[in-house]
C-alpha cells in the first residue's frame, strides 16, 4: 500500500474518532410524590385521635341532616380570664359583659343550631340554644330576670322563620328572635365573623344584641 494511501486513512479514522455521537447521560428518575402528603402526628399531637373523631362526628351528622331534612351546627367555648386591675369584690373585670369573671376558667357556651332551608315547604327556620355561662350573662344583660343576679345557664338565642315573597326578584322576610345587624361586633354564633374572646367597650353599651320582630330583605339592585 502506498505511504498516500496509509496518511489517508489513518487521516479518516481520527476524524471518525473525534467526531462520533455523543449521548448525553439520562437524568436519574425520582419516584413521584403524592399529590397529598398523609398527615404525620409528631410530639404532643393529636392529629391521630382528634381526626378520626371529627370524621365520626361529621359522618354521623351528615347520615341524620340527611334522614331529617336538617341542617345541625354548633360549637363549644371555653376560655380563661385575667386583668391587670385585679379586681376584688366583685370579682368582675370592669367594662365586660361576656367576658367579665376574673381569674376563672369558664364553659362559655355550648351552642346547637337547627336549620331547615326553605325549598321544601316554602317557609324555612332556625333554631338555636347556647347553654353555659354567656347564657347566663346574656339573659342578665337584656334584663330577662327581675335583677342582676345569676341566671339558668341555658337561653333560647335565635328562633326565627324565613320566606320569600314572589314580588319582582323576591322580597325576603325573617321575623322573631335574632342577632342585630348593627355595629362591627355581634356576640357569637355560627359562622360569625369576629370570632374573638373580647369586645371593644361600646359593643356593650352602643347598640342591642338581639331583635325581636321581623325583617324584610330585598335586592335593589344586582350591585346594591
Amino acid at each position: 500500500m502506498k505511504k498516500g494511501t496509509l496518511v489517508v486513512w489513518w487521516l479518516l479514522s481520527i476524524l471518525i474518532l473525534t467526531f462520533r455521537p455523543v449521548y448525553a447521560a439520562e437524568p436519574e428518575q425520582k419516584p413521584p410524590e403524592p399529590a397529598e402528603k398523609p398527615l404525620g402526628p409528631g410530639w404532643l399531637s393529636l392529629d391521630g385521635s382528634v381526626g378520626l373523631l371529627d370524621k365520626a362526628i361529621a359522618d354521623g351528622k351528615g347520615r341524620l341532616q340527611d334522614a331529617v331534612g336538617i341542617g345541625i351546627s354548633g360549637f363549644l367555648d371555653s376560655a380563661y380570664n385575667w386583668s391587670s386591675n385585679h379586681p376584688h369584690h366583685p370579682a368582675n373585670i370592669s367594662g365586660r359583659i361576656f367576658n367579665k369573671d376574673y381569674n376563672k376558667i369558664e364553659f362559655n357556651n355550648f351552642n346547637l343550631t337547627l336549620d331547615k332551608p326553605e325549598k321544601d315547604w316554602g317557609v324555612g327556620f332556625h333554631l338555636s340554644g347556647m347553654f353555659g355561662r354567656e347564657a347566663e350573662l346574656l339573659r342578665e344583660s337584656t334584663l330577662w330576670g327581675k335583677a342582676l343576679h345569676k341566671e339558668p345557664s341555658a337561653e333560647l338565642y335565635e328562633s326565627y322563620v324565613t320566606t320569600t315573597i314572589p314580588v319582582g326578584e323576591g322580597l325576603q322576610f325573617k321575623g322573631g328572635l335574632f342577632v342585630t345587624l348593627l355595629g362591627a361586633e355581634i356576640i357569637s354564633q355560627p359562622g360569625a365573623y369576629n370570632n374573638n374572646i373580647s369586645n371593644s367597650y361600646d359593643f356593650f353599651f352602643a347598640i342591642p344584641f338581639r331583635h325581636l320582630g321581623g325583617l324584610f330583605t330585598y335586592p335593589v339592585l344586582k350591585t346594591l
